[in-house]
Parts: C-alpha cells; sequence; structure tokens
C-alpha cells in the first residue's frame, strides 16, 4: 500500500474514532453497553498502526520489509496502548473498577488486534505477491 492510501485510511479511520467518541461521551455508551470499549480499542490500535506504518514506510522507503513492519507496528502500538492505560490510573479513570487488570489485558489485545489488522492492510499486497512467487 502507498503512504498516501494509508493516510487517507488514517484519516477515514481517525473520522470514525472521533464520531463514535462524540456519540459515546453524550450517551454515556462506555457505562452502557459493556463492549463499546473494546470496539474502541480496536479502533485505536489500528490508527495508532497506521500511524507507526506510515512513519516506517517515509523513513525506510523501498526497503520495507514486512516482517520488520510487523514488528515496529505491534510493539509501537502495543507501547501507546502502556501508555494509555498509565494515562487512565494517573488521572483516575479506573477509579472503583473492580475487575481494572481484566479490562487492562482486555485493552491491551484489542490494541494488538487492531495493530495486526492495519498491519496486514498495509502489508497484504506484498503478502499476495510472495505466495504467488513460491
Amino acid at each position: 500500500m502507498k503512504t498516501k492510501s494509508i493516510v487517507w485510511l488514517m484519516g477515514a479511520s481517525a473520522l470514525c474514532i472521533g464520531v463514535l467518541q462524540t456519540i459515546a461521551v453524550k450517551f454515556y455508551l462506555y457505562w452502557t453497553i459493556w463492549w463499546f470499549d473494546i470496539i474502541m480499542h480496536f479502533l485505536g490500535g489500528f490508527w495508532i498502526a497506521l500511524i507507526i506504518l506510515w512513519f516506517y514506510k517515509a523513513f525506510v522507503g523501498v526497503k520495507v520489509r514486512n516482517d520488520h513492519g510487523y514488528l515496529v507496528s505491534i510493539i509501537g502500538t502495543i507501547l501507546v496502548g502502556v501508555l494509555w492505560e498509565v494515562y487512565e490510573v494517573i488521572t483516575g479513570l479506573t477509579r472503583g473498577q473492580d475487575a481494572y487488570v481484566f479490562d487492562t489485558s482486555l485493552d491491551l489485545i484489542m490494541d494488538t488486534c487492531g495493530a495486526l489488522f492495519a498491519t496486514y492492510i498495509v502489508f497484504r499486497k506484498s503478502l499476495q505477491t510472495n505466495t504467488t512467487t513460491q
């Protein structure tokens, strides 16, 4: 996938996240729909991975390797996810949560799933090319 396409996908996913976040806050969806947070973490991981991959492809250029791309996007997304969870603790957003450890684990898993999906989309054409040449 070309970097221009990644930028368009980043913009579309950021718009989707923004619209869903606005609706969620207005209608208390995080507190009334238990799985809404799961979707948002998946989309957040997807978006963060696209940003990381865009920078990766912009700086590495023609020499981009799929395996490095997967590694960079997943490690980067996990790092951002962990920093987000630390932010939630520091700001007190986790106070009163009984299942905090489970929720945090699920959040990080969904961030990673979003990153895997974004990375697959970015590199799928080269993956298909590699499969047909073997």
